[in-house]
C-alpha cells in the first residue's frame, strides 16, 4: 500500500512542476487524474490511509494562489477521487484507473477537441460538452471564470454560449452528493482479502 500510495501522492502533485504551475493548470491536472487516483486505491478503499491524498491535494490547494475559493475546489477534486475509489473498490482497480483516466481525458478534450477544432460546436452542444468536462466542473465550483479563460472561449466559442444555455456556476452539493456515493460504495464493496493482506 505504501508504494502505491506514494505514487499515486505525487501523480496528483505532478500538477505543480513545469506548464502547469499556473492554478488553472493544477485543477486541471488534479481534475484529470482524481479519479484515476482513487480507483488505483480501491482495494485499500476500508483503510483510512488510503484518503490521504486528497487531504495533501487540499493542503496544496489552500496555499495555491489564484484560486478563489480552494475549499470548493478541494471538494471537487475529493468527489472525483471518491467516486474512483468506489468503482475501484468493486471492480478491478487497475482496469478501472486506466478507464477513469480515458474517460477523464476525453470529456475534458470534448469541448474543444484538445485545440484541434476549425470552428467551434454548436453553442448547445459545447454547453453540453462544458458540463460533462470534470476540469471546467473543478475550475468552475473553484469561482473560475472558465467561459472566459483563453484554453477555450475561442476554441469552444463559449461567446455564443448564452446564459439560457449555461452560467458556468457550480453548487457545491454536486460535490457532496459525488463524495458521499463515493464513500458508500467504497465502505459496501467486499474486502480483497489477500491484497489486504498485502497492505
Amino acid at each position: 500500500m505504501r508504494t502505491s500510495l506514494i505514487v499515486v501522492l505525487c501523480l496528483g502533485l505532478a500538477g505543480l512542476a513545469g506548464g502547469f504551475a499556473a492554478p488553472v493548470g493544477i485543477l486541471a491536472w488534479m481534475s484529470l487524474t482524481a479519479a484515476a487516483c482513487g480507483a488505483w486505491m480501491g482495494r485499500w478503499a476500508r483503510s483510512p490511509l488510503a484518503w490521504t491524498p486528497p487531504l495533501v491535494w487540499a493542503a496544496t490547494l489552500a496555499f495555491t494562489r489564484g484560486i478563489p475559493d480552494p475549499l470548493a475546489a478541494s471538494l471537487s477534486v475529493a468527489a472525483l477521487y471518491a467516486v474512483g475509489m468506489g468503482a475501484g473498490a468493486w471492480l478491478s482497480p487497475e482496469r478501472t484507473a486506466a478507464a477513469a483516466l480515458l474517460v477523464a481525458a476525453t470529456l475534458s478534450l470534448a469541448p474543444t477537441f484538445g485545440g484541434g477544432l476549425e470552428r467551434p460546436w454548436p453553442a448547445e452542444l459545447s454547453a453540453a460538452l462544458l458540463d460533462a468536462s470534470p476540469v471546467a466542473w473543478t475550475a468552475e465550483s473553484a469561482r473560475i471564470d472558465w467561459m472566459r479563460h483563453p484554453a477555450v472561449y475561442d476554441a469552444a466559442g463559449t461567446a455564443d454560449i448564452g446564459p439560457e444555455l449555461r452560467t458556468g456556476r457550480r453548487s457545491w452539493l454536486a460535490a457532496v452528493v459525488l463524495l458521499v456515493v463515493g464513500c458508500l460504495s467504497s465502505l459496501a464493496a467486499k474486502p480483497r482479502a489477500a491484497e489486504e493482506s498485502e497492505a
